[in-house]
């Protein structure tokens, strides 16, 4: 008896612990599987995918890099065999060559006892079935098949076969990660992050052979009762779909990027639930998820991220050792947040994780990768890093990437206007990092496509140069913002800190809490918070330190504007004590997502507290919107590198120097509303 693809899942008894919402009868089995992976002691084995080069459309450029990030997570993190991971990329990931990994390959050396890995990124699509059912699918390197009648025939492999073969090796557990989309993204948005639906119209007649796969893995796992296995799935798909952005001359996949900075600098124990939130954050502090859209909602059970707890436990860590020769040292800096490592210049130092760290200084950078050198004896390969001095230019600008609507004239007249605003902004190449995009209208644009708020469009007859130099404050203020967002170090820093966001009505109550330097036994969460417009909130950190804590608190609104939480002086920690900042937020519109900035550090904040004294010396507000924060950032800036100034060489006038052991910017993210729905 045949049957249609709805009854092939429902016989496969697939249970998929995903992002999204948790259907109530799986809440046993993702008990048992927890159980399961503390007595796992079988072997690991990896298929990743990776395909950059299609035929007939534009190529992707990340993939590659991806399946390289997953290698390199799987061996250090995992303890993965690099004999037991097999890599399919480009040319050699056609719809054949997949379908005998499955069936061949990895059936003649899996046994129930084995974990596996999948990991697939490259162009996604969706068909439709006999049944006229829309479905998601992968398109192999292979992914057409050429015409029939001028139509496209698709050959495409469907999520759900991609499954079924996992579920019929029978192993003791598995997991798939997608990094890909399957439907395109809306026209205007993300034209700087490339998205990875596939980009041309493709028919709903699928592969012959694709019915006759789904035939037989019905027959195989019914015949040998394999349901009820449980497949941990993680797609790109639940926070928009899978982008890859530039770094430092390469690509990569955003979702893997995220995923890796959660396990290698957060926490090598995090859950699903974990990661999840710790991508929203991510996405949400880059803007990338547009304005009001809701996070989605999360599995609330402790199951580690990719299936399988790590090998050694380890301090969160920005990268490793690669090689060595001689003095000179490859790295692998997955750790670091992209934006950060895509910043940082030579002489960024990094430490290793051991008894007598030993110092390793960056002098190159290339995509997630870096060369360094050291005076150090007996390093090895696979040692984990910590960041010890963070370089930044003081040169540093806003990159700013030309909008596909734009004329050719209108990009040459671009170009030449942001080139007249020295040190505030500067036009990004299409292959490298962007802050903001230049389109239509004259405006600025987030990378999800979202106009920054109240910038209306200019008049149609206005030249871009006027267009430009109004921008202009704007642009200032969208500067310090970068900067303070390259501040940010709180999963580096060894200050010792508790800090938390606290609701006061109806009794105290902590919405989001953070810990440093992070351990991994209270790694940090970064949970969404709510909170409504006529209530008032309060920061609290407690220094567990054992010098006093200096810190200035910065909000950015909805509107990119910049409010300034400590007018008077930076608040003052003294070691082992508390101190509270309360904000009200009865008289600060609009609702919307804010950001609250909160910069340490244990040496005094003497040029900043010269700004507040020239611009807000009879100010007695708690806080006071700054019209020009540019100055108070670069001030500050100046006060945290001034003791790591100290006897450098004349490089450390064009750059700041910062050290991780006397500097901490927390990050704070919540929603303003009217009103918060009622929970039952």
């Amino acid at each position: 008896m045949k049957l249609d693809r709805r009854s092939f899942l429902q016989g496969l008894g697939l249970a998929l612990f995903s992002f999204g919402v948790l259907d109530q009868g799986l809440r046993g089995q993702i008990d048992r599987y927890a159980q399961a992976l503390e007595k796992f002691s079988g072997r690991k084995f990896a298929l990743l995918i990776g395909i950059d080069r299609y035929p007939e459309v534009d190529d992707l450029n990340g993939c590659g890099v991806d399946i390289e990030i997953q290698k390199q997570l799987l061996m250090h993190r995992f303890g993965f065999d690099p004999a037991q991971i097999i890599v399919l990329k480009n040319e050699a990931a056609n719809r054949d060559n997949i379908f005998t990994t499955f069936q061949k390959q990895l059936k003649d050396i899996l046994t129930p006892e084995d974990f596996l890995f999948v990991h697939f990124s490259g162009y996604g699509t969706s068909i439709n079935t006999a049944q006229g059912d829309s479905i998601n699918a992968l398109m192999p390197v292979d992914g057409v098949i050429g015409k029939t009648n001028k139509v496209v025939v698709n050959n495409a492999i469907a999520v759900s076969t991609i499954e079924g073969f996992i579920q019929s090796l029978n192993v003791a557990q598995s997991a798939l990660i997608l990094d890909t989309s399957f439907s395109p993204l809306p026209e205007g948005e993300y034209q700087y992050l490339r998205g990875r639906a596939y980009p041309k119209s493709i028919s709903s007649i699928a592969n012959p052979s694709e019915t006759a796969i789904e035939e037989q893995l019905q027959r195989n796992i019914i015949q040998r009762n394999l349901g009820g296995k449980s497949i941990i799935k993680l797609s790109a798909a639940e926070l928009n779909g899978g982008k890859e952005f530039a770094i430092n001359g390469a690509h990569v996949g955003l979702f893997t990027a995220t995923l890796a900075q959660n396990l290698f600098a957060v926490n090598p124990k995090a859950t699903i639930s974990e990661a999840n939130s710790f991508l929203n954050f991510r996405y949400q502090q880059l803007q990338l998820l547009p304005e009001g859209q809701p996070a989605p909602q999360f599995v609330k059970k402790s199951i580690p991220l990719y299936g399988l707890l790590p090998t050694s436990i380890t301090l969160p860590s920005v990268g490793h050792v690669v090689a060595v020769d001689g003095s000179s040292v490859e790295l692998n800096l997955i750790g670091y947040a992209p934006e950060v490592l895509q910043a940082i210049a030579s002489e960024s130092e990094v430490k290793t994780i051991e008894t007598t760290p030993k110092i390793l200084s960056i002098t190159s950078k290339n995509g997630l990768s870096a060369q360094a050198k050291t005076s150090a004896k007996d390093l090895v390969p696979n040692t984990p890093l910590q960041e010890y001095l963070r370089v930044l230019p003081r040169n540093l600008t806003l990159r700013v990437a030309l909008g596909d609507e734009l004329s050719r004239i209108e990009r040459v007249d671009a170009t030449s206007a942001f080139a007249g605003i020295v040190g505030i902004a500067n036009i990004s190449n299409p292959a490298e990092w962007a802050d903001y995009i230049f389109d239509e209208g004259y405006r600025l644009f987030s990378l999800s496509g979202e106009p920054l708020p109240e910038l209306l469009p200019q008049d149609s007859n206005q030249a871009i140069k006027s267009s430009v130099e109004e921008l202009e404050p704007t642009l200032e203020r969208l500067l310090a913002l970068k900067w303070l967002r390259l501040l940010v170090n709180e999963t580096t820093t060894s200050l010792q800190t508790q800090s938390s966001l606290n609701r006061l009505e109806p009794r105290r109550s902590p919405l989001i809490q953070k810990t440093t330097p992070i351990n991994i036994s209270k790694a940090p969460t970064f949970q969404a918070a709510e909170v409504k417009l006529n209530e008032t909130l309060a920061f609290q950190y407690k220094n567990l330190g054992q010098q006093a804590l200096n810190l200035v608190g910065f909000a950015l609104s909805p509107k990119q504007e910049m409010l300034l939480l400590t007018p008077q002086s930076p608040l003052q920690v003294e070691p082992g004590k508390t101190q509270t900042a309360e904000i009200d937020f009865a008289q600060q519109r609009p609702v919307g997502r804010w950001q609250v900035y909160w910069v340490g550090s244990i040496d005094p904040l003497t040029k900043f507290q010269e700004q507040l004294d020239r611009q807000f010396a009879n100010v007695e507000a708690a806080t006071v919107k700054v019209e020009e924060p540019l100055p108070f950032i670069r001030a500050i800036l100046e006060d945290l590198s001034a003791v790591t100034d100290q006897n450098m060489s004349d490089s450390s006038k064009e750059t700041y120097r910062l050290a991780t052991d006397r500097w901490l910017t927390n990050c704070f993210i919540y929603d303003v509303a009217e009103n918060l729905p009622k929970v039952n």
